[in-house]
């Protein structure tokens, strides 16, 4: 692959674990040298996404310097760190009953029509794109075919391995049941969006939001302090209206930031839009209330909660987009009938 000229090559050189440890402490956080452990089973690049807010700012550009804020401490990383290893197992908990759910209303309702309506295009929507339903049928035969659960191979062994949707839709990654989510009939994808309590059109835009965040989870990504591409779609949902309101201070307060400079308003006026984890968060707790698993959503509440607000420099508002006040509404107040029994 071709170098970009324009930009410098990488040589920074290749460190051993003391010289890591060194390299950190003598940029300020002397506490290193007991997390050697640490050092070696984590990876000082992986933790480098953790001690990078803990990074001091150059007042006059904007941009971290290498040293360290007074007071951060090797301690303050590992805190960020695990509270990040709970996001991801709250949120993979979550997203996996949602994900089931999805294919269990599929299954229902588009096997209502025929058992093996996915096959079929009459039986679904009009304006079907070729291409799109080509490219779902060709990836779900691909997965079907590598799928060695016993129900597969009993579909194989003892059928013509076509399976019914009920069956079909488990064999189905993810992306091949929002494919064919897309490819239904609006009526059929209306009523499994009210199952979730938003139009078909809400629940579509939050499909890539629950692929990124699967992906994230999937590939023990950072969730804490970082942007996301898919904004939600948050339809004027009351409970939903402070996620909506939250993440429009945050792109408010990144455009004031870019207009230090005509570079960087620039470059903020040409990128793409983005958000901070709690409005992704916000419609996760919104579709398992409206699946009735308030359990599950309580546990997103309980993460939110143990946010380290006392480590140094650390904002709830600032690193995950939470609002100020978040705990107070509708979507978190488990004491209120649920958002299925006030319907």
């Amino acid at each position: 692959m071709g170098r970009n000229n324009h930009k410098p090559h990488y040589d920074k050189p290749w460190l051993s674990l003391d010289e890591q440890i060194s390299r950190v402490e003598e940029r300020g956080m002397t506490d290193a040298h007991e997390y050697a452990m640490e050092f070696a089973r984590i990876g000082y690049y992986r933790l480098s996404g953790y001690w990078y807010p803990l990074r001091r700012i150059d007042q006059a550009t904007g941009k971290r310097l290498d040293e360290f804020v007074e007071g951060a401490r090797f301690e303050h990383v590992m805190r960020l760190y695990r509270y990040d290893e709970q996001l991801r197992a709250a949120l993979y908990s979550a997203l996996s009953k949602i994900e089931v759910a999805l294919r269990v209303k599929t299954g229902y309702v588009l096997g209502r029509r025929d058992a093996f309506a996915y096959l079929k295009p009459a039986m679904l929507k009009d304006d079907l794109d070729v291409v799109d339903y080509a490219n779902f049928v060709s990836s779900f035969t691909r997965e079907a075919k590598r799928n060695n659960e016993d129900y597969a191979e009993h579909f194989r062994n003892d059928y013509d391995g076509q399976m019914p949707l009920w069956a079909a839709t488990e064999a189905m990654t993810l992306s091949n049941l929002i494919s064919l989510l897309l490819c239904m009939k609006p009526e059929d994808r209306d009523e499994i969006a009210a199952d979730f309590g938003v139009s078909r059109g809400a629940l579509r835009s939050w499909f890539p939001t629950l692929i990124e965040l699967r992906n994230s989870v999937a590939h023990q990504e950072r969730l804490f302090d970082r942007e996301f591409d898919n904004i939600p779609n948050w339809e004027q949902r009351p409970e939903l209206a402070h996620a909506k309101q939250a993440n429009e201070a945050y792109l408010q307060r990144l455009e004031n930031l870019a207009r230090m400079s005509y570079e960087t308003y620039r470059e903020f006026q040409q990128s793409r839009r983005r958000t901070r984890i709690y409005g992704q968060i916000a419609v996760i707790a919104y579709m398992l209330r409206n699946l009735g698993d308030d359990d599950e959503a309580l546990n997103l509440k309980r993460c939110l909660e143990a946010f380290p607000t006392d480590v140094p420099g650390m904002s709830p508002n600032k690193t995950m987009g939470i609002p100020d006040h978040w705990k107070n509404q509708i979507l978190w107040n488990f004491d209120l009938p649920t958002i299925e029994e006030s319907k």
